[in-house]
């Protein structure tokens, strides 16, 4: 659509510049005297009928530049018009921003060099001089993007389009990285299933019951293990997708925390772990109740995992007219510097003690339950002395 109202544009635009040369031709051939009156009419006639003509096309011309000015901050992609020796004749809002440049100095920039000094970019606008039609994709660094550029030479005029893809390649990127964590993550507990099959057939052979039992555990513990990536790996799709719907609801509390502490009780219990509840005089809370036990689930889960036994985890509860706050923190290995602000990313592995038993989706899901109640969620730690994760709900 874009592209076709510019072609349009610029073919108007090259009949006008053919017609006036054309017209000026008729002119340089008239300069002979007229000798008769006939002859005068009929050129009279000749030249009015020329000067309508450019009129009209120029009245179109007219309004195609008007159409132009008007949707300037419409348009998605950048669009420069380039003459064929590469001045720059237009173009449009988008290009000040892809190139992070000031409107107010709209005038001074004549040539491509003026917008960027990317070689990449010079590079393509020369060869667009000689190509019909030409196209890249340019990646800069600073800041890092992705473009897309394509040009079409109608020999007076080069129209150059360009679209910022980053979001497109991000996006990409992000789903190659996607299966290639989720096959890693399979294939490990699948890998085990089948050495302790192997495992479990010898022991059957030597009629050895110790071990028959101690291998039929281990693939019970890897098939939990398998079943709970496939549930965690769902359930991130379903809140990445948008097909988990919010249904908040007035919950109360104190029912609400002490029927959660009930699924914990043989973990906690296990390595001897407490967890002490501290909140401020509030009974009722609102909140999506099977969205926020899946939330604390998960965080608790990674704390029992990587606390040392006979410590606490303490969880802090405060709730104004406006915000309901609540803090969970462990007495574990803790996070690094390095690793902490990517520790709601999905599959992230740091290179620090909470770096194995886990599959780096639950809190990743917990990030997105946080955004899908339009809340804050942060982390502090340092190694060896705990993570501490904070979360501000709206009320």
């Amino acid at each position: 659509m874009i592209f076709s109202f510019f072609l349009l544009f610029y073919l108007y635009k090259l009949k006008i510049e053919l017609f006036k040369k054309n017209f000026i031709e008729l002119l340089e051939n008239h300069e002979t005297s007229i000798t008769s009156s006939k002859e005068f009419n009929q050129s009279l006639r000749l030249f009015q009928e020329k000067l309508e003509s450019l009129k009209l096309l120029s009245k179109q011309n007219s309004k195609l530049l008007e159409l132009f000015d008007i949707s300037n901050d419409y348009f998605e992609d950048g669009i420069i018009f380039l003459d064929n020796k590469g001045i720059i004749q237009r173009f449009n809002r988008k290009i000040i921003t892809f190139f992070d440049k000031e409107y107010f100095e709209i005038d001074s920039y004549k040539k491509i060099t003026d917008l960027t000094s990317n070689i990449d970019f010079i590079d393509f606008f020369e060869k667009s001089k000689t190509k019909k039609i030409n196209t890249i994709n340019i990646q800069t660094n600073f800041p890092q993007k992705n473009f897309h550029l394509r040009s079409i030479n109608l020999d007076e005029i080069i129209v150059v389009f360009i679209k910022d893809i980053s979001d497109i390649i991000s996006l990409d990127k992000t789903r190659r990285e996607f299966f290639a964590n989720t096959s890693h993550e399979i294939k490990t507990p699948v890998t085990s299933i089948k050495l302790n099959v192997q495992a479990l057939k010898n022991s059957l052979k030597s009629d050895n019951k110790d071990d028959f039992l101690y291998f039929l555990e281990k693939i019970d513990l890897d098939a939990d293990r398998l079943q709970k990536i496939t549930e965690d790996i769902g359930q991130l799709h379903s809140l990445e997708s948008g097909s988990i719907k919010l249904s908040p609801e007035e919950l109360r509390i104190d029912e609400f925390m002490s029927g959660f502490l009930l699924n914990f009780e043989t973990l906690l219990s296990s390595k001897r772990m407490k967890i002490k509840i501290s909140k401020n005089n509030f009974k009722k809370i609102k909140i999506d109740s099977n969205l926020f036990f899946t939330l604390l689930e998960n965080i608790i889960s990674n704390s029992i995992r990587y606390s040392k036994e006979d410590s606490n985890i303490e969880i802090d509860m405060k709730k104004n007219k406006s915000l309901f706050s609540i803090s969970i923190k462990d007495e574990g290995v803790g996070v690094s510097q390095i690793d902490l602000p990517h520790i709601f990313e999905r599959f992230y592995r740091g290179d620090g003690l909470r770096s194995d038993q886990h599959n780096g989706l639950g809190l990743a899901i917990v990030k997105h339950i946080v955004d899908l109640h339009k809340g804050t969620i942060e982390a502090s730690s340092e190694i060896n002395e705990g993570l501490k994760i904070m979360i501000n709900f709206p009320q």
